[in-house]
């Protein structure tokens, strides 16, 4: 084949058509711009209101406006036709622009019902947001209520800030709100800790940490979600709107358009990529177009030349166009694959923090309902322990009724706050279920006992049936059980008001071991409507709304039952007909040992087995006699409380009165155990167990405390430090032998009989004591101390003296200004005293006090000094009363001279030294009975001293005392007495 010459006659025609095609291309091309140009002109032009709110919508350093919803609403502009101009303002300007029409549309707004009244919204929202509170770094703010009194900063005209505001109302705080015009000035002002706190949209504190420090964080505490869209002013541009919508419900569905990429460019942070100049684009478009037109000739010239060279580079350009579609497949795959893990992964935290955040939510919500229901309950049980004791006073006729009525609504109030405990418990899985033995008819005579006087007064019929082949004993929850039988007869009392009541029992199957038993509750009330059944068991719901105006109720106690029957593994279930009655049905499994036979059950012997194992008494009396305790405790009645306990099962005891005389007594002999205090002076519980621990020789050495606090943190602090077990004030005998048994393994038999040091005679005080006396329980008093009536009556003598002005002290401590941690102390240490002496109503009180001044809360302060104050009285009143009526705890011994009872003086020298010795304090009594043995004037003045030095617990100046009386007693009565003052002093025979 001959090729053609450069100049030949297809180069020309070729040229000549060019000539003739170019002047048609510049009239179409003239045509083409003018039609855009008219387009332009018919285009409508929207005007945009924008402000700075990073991502969403901002001014860039260069002025340009950029961000998430301008990439959105530019797609939407491009494809509607508008022309887009924009007014850039604050947030709040714009709100103001957009009332008085200056812009037609407004981006980045929540749409809220408060702001319904003057703006349309779109419903294809772009996201949703929610409100978060930022806190410095370093704060310890964990609720609302922390933010009391705190200064917090917040947008004007924010929804979020709006939304703040009404949390922080419904829950009763006050704090200062500094508003400010912008999210990034709210971060800027935490960093700069010029506020204490602020609140930002989620979004945005997600994503600008406050001038890139670290020192802002976002707290657990979440309010309020938001749709976050565009709007318009009220009836005006809807059309803006319908467009919008109408464009984002395809992009949602497409996970290609412009709205995912928009996310994915400004919410997901993706690296900045160099940007091209435009002429060089431009440039480089041109050189490729020229390129390829001239590729086109020189193929047209060569064609006829190389067929067979240009089918081969057609072969050549197809194996290529394939090679290339094949490699933009897998490129767009692996795009595609990217960007869904990408979003995957992101919606995953998303999920994965908000999960976080909302049991975080529901922890603040548990432990608030639990703190909030503690401290509620504190002081309504003095108002109910209060109204109870002023009603035995004489009062008039109207007093009483207003007393009464008071302890009644009281009431009412106190079983509210269970209701809400015991949900809020069940709401955490916190409800546990106690086994043990349960007797239907037992638990039948208590409701016939609590119900008879309601169901008289409102002449009702009434019964209670239980068949025979139920008289037995069972395993279960008795208390648990009641409190669903209480409920859901209350219920039925309160909705009948003519007619009948009848609570039925009946075995409805037998499944070893389980018996199950159905308990219906039938009324002749006034019903419940058919559509209102199925959420009968919702929380803080009731059949009708007019129900809790007309009746009351928290709505609660079906709610409780229904889960409490759950945990039980039964169903509770109801039919009921308006105007009839309605029947309430509770199936229930019990344990039982043995198959039934002819007339019924046989007893549950495993629980009878399993509570006789369970009198420690007895085992401690066995396992625990002989052994070594080191008992560490800085107050004299506790020691004695304490020393009861543990001597009357035959253990030795010694006694520290702070740490280092307990690692003094540590080092000079051996223990099987320690129990110890945790406040005390010189050195604490805390730091005596830190310091034995750090000897390897003590690792094994049991070390339990006793302390008032019976918080469950207190608990967790001593097993931290090392402790093996946590035993709460009042100290509980059963409570401390089992803890005994459980952790003390030696068995130390004894060397010797301990010798007691008493009285010659004892009187029994025991069967003249009352029961009770007000403000003392003294019958549980006296089992704390083992049934020893006279050292409890010493006890509460001993009290009464050292704490005569503790109401005046109490009253200075808390006079302005307050000495905070004193008193806190001071009222530490009276709920324990007042607990081991069975003075329940001041343990309580104190313990409401010492809350207070832990938490250096002065509201409720006078009021908690007040019944404190009135409870101390009482318990010293009571003691007086109980001193008069009473013999004295120690009889006279036979009086005589110096000549007669020189035998008796050594014997209670010896006595009253080894009391001093161990800090004990029945070294009064012994200065009692060596007052007997010295009636001459001489040595009243020694006696006196010694008894005021022992009223202040000043053992160590008794010991001074003491030893200069021995050296002026005549020789012969002190042969065998050794003057000492502390070291190597004889001590009773009982202590190791």
């Amino acid at each position: 084949m001959v090729t053609a010459p450069v100049g030949s006659p297809n180069v020309s025609r070729i040229v000549t058509l060019a000539q003739r095609l170019s002047l048609p291309l510049l009239f179409f091309a003239g045509l083409f711009v003018g039609w855009v140009e008219l387009h332009a002109a018919w285009s409508p032009v929207v005007v945009v209101g924008t402000y700075d709110n990073r991502p969403l919508v901002f001014e860039a350093a260069d002025g340009e406006l950029q961000g998430l919803f301008l990439d959105v609403l530019r797609a939407v502009a491009q494809e509607e036709g508008w022309q887009l101009t924009y007014l850039h303002a604050t947030w709040a300007e714009q709100l103001d622009n957009l009332k008085s029409g200056k812009i037609d549309l407004l981006v980045d707004v929540a749409a809220a019902p408060e702001r319904e009244r003057w703006f349309d919204f779109n419903q294809e929202g772009l996201f949703i947001n929610w409100g978060q509170v930022y806190l410095p770094e370093e704060s310890t703010v964990q609720s609302l209520l922390d933010l009391q009194d705190q200064r917090i900063a917040v947008v004007r005209e924010d929804i979020h800030a709006s939304h703040f505001q009404s949390l922080l109302r419904g829950f009763a705080v006050s704090s200062v709100l500094v508003e400010v015009g912008s999210y990034e000035e709210v971060l800027n002002r935490i960093a700069r800790h010029e506020v204490d706190a602020g609140v930002v949209n989620h979004l945005f504190g997600l994503l600008n940490d406050g001038n890139g420090s670290q020192t802002v964080k976002a707290s657990s505490i979440l309010f309020n979600p938001s749709h976050i869209g565009f709007a318009t002013a009220k009836g005006k541009h809807r059309a803006l709107l319908q467009a919008i919508d109408r464009h984002m419900s395809q992009w949602k569905a497409d996970k290609h358009s412009v709205y995912y990429r928009a996310l994915e460019k400004w919410l997901h942070a993706p690296e900045k990529r160099p940007e091209i100049p435009a002429w060089v684009r431009w440039l480089v478009l041109g050189f490729v177009l020229l390129l390829m037109l001239a590729i086109g000739i020189t193929v047209l010239l060569r064609r006829q030349v190389a067929r067979q060279t240009e089918a081969l580079r057609r072969e050549i350009q197809e194996r290529q166009r394939v090679g290339q579609i094949l490699v933009q497949t897998n490129a767009d795959l692996e795009r595609t694959v990217r960007s869904r893990t990408q979003e995957l992964t992101i919606t995953n935290d998303y999920l994965l923090q908000a999960k976080e955040q909302a049991e975080q939510a529901s922890r603040a919500k548990s432990h608030f309902l639990a703190h909030m229901s503690h401290e509620i309950r504190t002081p309504m049980n003095a108002i109910i322990g209060l109204s109870s004791l002023a009603i035995k006073e004489e009062l008039s006729p109207l007093v009483r009724d207003y007393l009464q009525k008071i302890g009644r609504s009281a009431q009412s109030l106190l079983m509210i706050i269970n209701d809400i405990l015991d949900f809020s418990k069940i709401e955490a899985d916190k409800m546990e279920l106690r086994q043990g033995l349960l007797s239907l008819p037992e638990l039948f005579a208590r409701l016939e006992d609590l119900f008879r006087y309601a169901v008289e007064e409102k002449k009702l019929a009434w019964q209670l049936s239980l068949p025979g082949e139920l008289r037995l004993e069972l395993g279960g929850d008795p208390e648990r059980l009641q409190q669903i039988l209480v409920n859901l007869l209350g219920n039925a009392l309160k909705f009948t008001h003519t007619g009948h009541i009848h609570l039925q029992a009946t075995l409805k199957e037998w499944r070893p071991p389980h018996l199950w038993i159905t308990f219906a509750v039938h009324d002749s009330g006034i019903g419940i409507p058919a559509e209102h059944l199925p959420k009968l068991f919702q929380p803080f719901v009731q059949a009708d709304s007019t129900i809790s105006r007309q009746y009351g109720g928290t709505g609660l106690g079906l709610t409780i039952c229904r889960r409490l029957v759950d945990l039980m593994g039964g169903t509770l279930w109801v039919t009921s007909e308006p105007g009839v009655g309605s029947s309430f049905y509770c199936t229930v499994p019990f344990v039982v040992d043995a198959y039934p036979p002819v007339n019924g059950f046989m007893p549950l012997t495993e629980l009878r087995r399993e509570q006789e194992r369970s009198d420690y008494e007895a085992q401690a009396q066995v396992l625990l006699r002989g052994v070594s305790i080191l008992l560490v405790e800085d107050h004299a009645i506790n020691q004695e409380v304490a020393r009861a306990i543990l001597e009357g099962v035959g253990m030795h005891v010694v006694i520290a009165n702070h740490g280092r005389e307990a690692l003094e007594c540590l080092s000079r002999q051996s223990f099987d155990a320690i129990l110890t205090d945790l406040q005390m002076p010189e050195m604490d519980g805390y730091e005596i167990t830190r310091q034995i621990r750090a000897n390897p020789a003590y690792s094994e050495l049991p070390i339990i405390a006793m302390t008032a606090h019976a918080a469950l943190e207190e608990r967790e602090s001593c097993l931290a430090v090392g402790m093996n077990d946590h035993i709460s004030k009042p100290v509980d005998p059963e409570r401390l032998f089992a803890s005994l048994l459980r952790w003390v393994s030696p068995l130390h038999p004894l060397t010797a009989e301990p010798v007691p040091v008493v009285c010659e005679k004892m009187t029994e005080v025991g069967e003249t004591l009352p029961e009770t006396v007000p403000g003392i329980q003294l019958a549980a008093g006296v089992r704390r101390v083992r049934g020893d009536s006279r050292l409890f009556v010493q006890l509460l003598q001993d009290f009464a003296r050292s704490h005569a002005g503790l109401a005046e002290e109490m009253q200075s401590l808390l006079t302005p200004p307050i000495s905070w941690e004193a008193a806190a102390r001071l009222a530490h240490t009276i709920k324990g005293l007042a607990g081991n002496l069975a003075a329940m109503p001041l343990a309580d009180a104190a313990a409401t006090l010492e809350s207070l001044l832990t938490a250096r809360h002065a509201q409720g302060l006078p009021e908690a000094l007040a019944a404190f104050q009135v409870a101390i009285r009482i318990v010293l009143e009571s003691i007086q009363v109980l001193a008069e009526m009473l013999p004295s705890a120690c009889p006279a011994q036979p009086a005589g001279g110096d000549d007669t009872n020189r035998p008796q003086i050594q014997q209670n020298v010896q006595q009253l030294q080894g009391y001093l010795e161990c800090q004990d304090s029945r070294a009064m009594e012994a200065v009692a009975r060596l007052r007997e043995a010295l009636p001459g004037e001489r040595w009243q003045k020694s006696l006196q001293e010694l008894s005021q030095a022992l009223d202040l617990f000043q053992f160590d100046e008794a010991r001074k005392v003491l030893t200069t009386l021995v050296q002026q007693l005549p020789a012969d009565a002190t042969d065998t007495v050794t003057p000492h003052s502390g070291d190597g002093a004889p001590q009773p025979a009982r202590h190791p």
